[in-house]
């Protein structure tokens, strides 16, 4: 009930500001409001061990990809004229630039995929660990530390993943024990592309010409599952244990290529695919007037395939509305519809403000909320709330608690509630 009455609140707060004038008369408030969006490095209290949320991770991401595109791109520009000058060292330390801002970029994508399984086998009440070697057979020993695993992972060359374990699902019915199977089994691949989501979002939102860097991330991100069901064929690759978790549902409709199909068809429907071309003659994102042209991403679901779409309406620099949709086709057909509003405003001619809501339903109701407040030119704080039904869609990729009742038996009422604060240096 607390967190009902709080979920209330909030909207009520957030549905509120909506009517905050957006024009402010002072000049600071003009100039704290215009950091709010500017690319940023934030620290956020979901970044510390046992707080972890997906969404606060793919946050440390898109501050991770813009920094190094932002740094790659100055250094370039600078090397390039004395390249164009004959200088075969500045040639040559462009390509080193560039090369090295991918590769760390995208080897970073592996924790993230990582972390996809352990949230989700924490959902359920285990216990995780990251691991650098597949094969390893030592004893299990309870390590979640995200950023070390991180760091260690760029030196890496083998085959990353995470270690579970769980005396409790044992006592789930032989459905609801596939369910977790299939939600833990999924977690790596749908965070890689919840990644290419937000990545897509961000490009949107910042309204500027699409950045090559974290295209390339978001096309990686894209890919990745696609090569996996390609790949996949044994017990302990994902897809494989995915389709046998099906089969043993009696729901032989999960076939090999599945992910793969999903994959291929969302990628060439998304409109953020075709952003660079369109941008490359008009330096913005591609929209028609003020639609955003969708962008459909496919989601492993208990219930099958999902294709989620999204989409918003620009009304101004300063507000936009979010909305969208994700259905089941095959399997178990299921739907859930997705509203909500982006805002950066000025209260009182003088407090600036960014916000964001969205509300999901249709299967259960989710709450993503989150404002921020700068303090200075360089500084802002900000504070959220996500809070997901378990028997949603969204919620069995997103819910970090609350699969398992208190006897350990598999719960569809159950909810996930996470708060967070941050702090942003602005740059």
């Amino acid at each position: 009930m607390k967190k009902l009455i709080l979920q209330a609140a909030l909207s009520i707060f957030l549905a509120s500001l909506v009517f905050a004038d957006g024009n402010a008369d002072s000049e600071r408030a003009v100039c704290l409001r215009d950091s709010l969006k500017k690319d940023s490095f934030t620290f956020s209290t979901a970044y510390l061990e046992g707080q972890y949320t997906d969404k606060q991770l793919a946050g440390f991401y898109l501050d991770l990809t813009n920094a190094f595109d932002r740094a790659s791109e100055t250094a370039s520009t600078l090397l390039l004229k004395k390249a164009f000058e004959g200088d075969i060292g500045a040639f040559l330390a462009v390509c080193s630039v560039g090369f090295s801002s991918y590769y760390i970029t995208s080897k970073a994508s592996t924790p993230f995929h990582e972390v996809g399984h352990g949230l989700r086998s924490e959902s359920f009440g285990m216990d995780y660990m990251f691991s650098l070697d597949c094969n390893d057979k030592s004893p299990f020993k309870k390590d979640e530390n995200f950023f070390k695993f991180f760091v260690r992972n760029m030196f890496n060359n083998d085959r990353a993943c995470v270690r579970y374990r769980s005396y409790r699902i044992h006592k789930l019915d032989n459905d609801s024990y596939c369910n977790c199977e299939i939600i833990v089994s999924a977690g790596g691949m749908n965070n890689e592309i919840y990644l290419a989501e937000r990545i897509s979002d961000d490009i949107y939102t910042r309204n500027k010409e699409t950045r090559l860097l974290p295209y390339i991330l978001y096309l990686e991100n894209r890919f990745s599952p696609i090569k996996y069901d390609r790949t996949a064929k044994e017990l302990g690759d994902d897809p494989f244990d995915i389709r046998k978790a099906f089969k043993e549902k009696r729901r032989l409709d999960f076939k090999k290529g599945v992910i793969e199909d999903a994959g291929v068809r969302s990628l060439f429907l998304s409109g953020t695919t075709y952003s660079p071309l369109y941008s490359f003659f008009t330096k913005k994102p591609l929209k028609l007037y003020g639609f955003r042209i969708p962008d459909v991403f496919p989601y492993i679901t208990t219930k099958g395939m999902s294709y989620k779409v999204v989409s918003g309406y620009e009304i101004n620099e300063d507000l936009r509305l979010i909305f969208g949709f994700e259905r089941v086709f095959k399997v178990e057909p299921a739907t859930e519809y997705s509203l909500g509003l982006e805002q950066t405003a000025t209260i009182n001619h003088a407090l600036p403000i960014s916000y964001r809501g969205v509300v999901t339903f249709g299967q259960g109701l989710d709450l993503e909320a989150s404002c921020s407040i700068p303090i200075s030119k360089y500084l802002s704080i900000g504070a959220g709330l996500e809070i997901y039904s378990c028997k949603s869609l969204q919620g069995q990729r997103r819910a970090t608690s609350g699969m398992l009742d208190k006897n350990g038996m598999f719960d569809e009422n159950g909810l996930s509630c996470d708060v967070f604060v941050s702090m942003s240096y602005k740059f």
